[in-house]
């Protein structure tokens, strides 16, 4: 798992967090390797992962908020499968794109305000 952070130069630099971690030892809690067990906490909530290794099927993940200053981050995952009698082998890269922001409301028009308190 790496976290990058869009900089003034319009491109994503390294931030924070490059860390290796076995999501399987992860979710079974064999394992507790900080920023693997901080990952689980948050996104556990918003996805439809819901047992432990080996996971068939499509995942999913929706209305994952993030409380940030206005800011654009990437966070990419490198996934491999590990086998005690062979090489590790890697299955694919995915890659999320976060515009974190404070949300925005709209100003009602002095006009909007006045139909609507008279009528």
């Amino acid at each position: 798992m790496e976290l990058f952070k869009k900089g003034y130069n319009n491109r994503y630099h390294p931030f924070l967090i490059n860390a290796a971690f076995n999501m399987c030892d992860i979710i079974s809690k064999r394992n507790f390797i900080p920023y693997g067990t901080i990952f689980w906490k948050i996104i556990k909530q918003y996805t439809n992962v819901n047992h432990s290794c080996p996971y068939l099927g499509h995942l999913f993940a929706r209305n994952l908020y993030i409380d940030a200053n206005s800011s654009f981050y990437m966070i990419s995952f490198k996934v491999s499968e590990n086998y005690p009698d062979r090489p590790s082998e890697h299955v694919g890269l995915i890659k999320y794109y976060v515009h974190a922001a404070e949300m925005v409301q709209i100003k009602k028009r002095r006009d909007q305000i006045s139909k609507s308190a008279n009528g």
